[in-house]
């Protein structure tokens, strides 16, 4: 119960006031001395790039109880899929399960990374993108 309500608590919370539950759903522990620095833009982007409370409620429950899993294999274009090997949020044996259904998707395996990627490795989108655009 605790997890859930430091997961419901993410998006309304400035970096100096998350908790450690929350903290610990995003980046690994070693990493939480970071948080004023990796975090830094999140207050502005909260305020600028509001999402009413219903969007969050709503990702949540999908990502808890949809499934689209039987409709990878119909995937046609270039796929990466990446994961931090220390997410909690979204466990890494989701990821490979989406890359083992997705024909020719590659995954990506970022060590040390929990389930906030581009705070701790802010090139990986890029990189993912470039990888994307050599293929077509």
């Amino acid at each position: 119960l605790g997890s859930l309500k430091s997961l419901v608590a993410l998006p309304f919370a400035k970096p100096g006031q998350m908790s450690k539950g929350a903290l610990s759903i995003l980046i690994p522990e070693r990493e939480h001395g970071r948080v004023d620095e990796l975090f830094a833009g999140w207050p502005e982007l909260m305020r600028s790039e509001r999402a009413p409370r219903h969007a969050f409620f709503g990702q949540l429950s999908a990502a808890v109880t949809h499934s689209t899993g039987h409709r990878l294999a119909h995937i046609r274009c270039s796929t990466v899929v990446v994961t931090g090997e220390e997410d909690i949020l979204i466990p890494p044996r989701n990821s490979r399960f989406l890359a083992a259904g997705i024909p020719r998707a590659r995954l990506w395996r970022l060590p040390g990374v929990g389930h906030a990627i581009p705070t701790l490795d802010r090139e990986v989108v890029a990189r993912a993108v470039d990888a994307v655009a050599e293929d077509a």
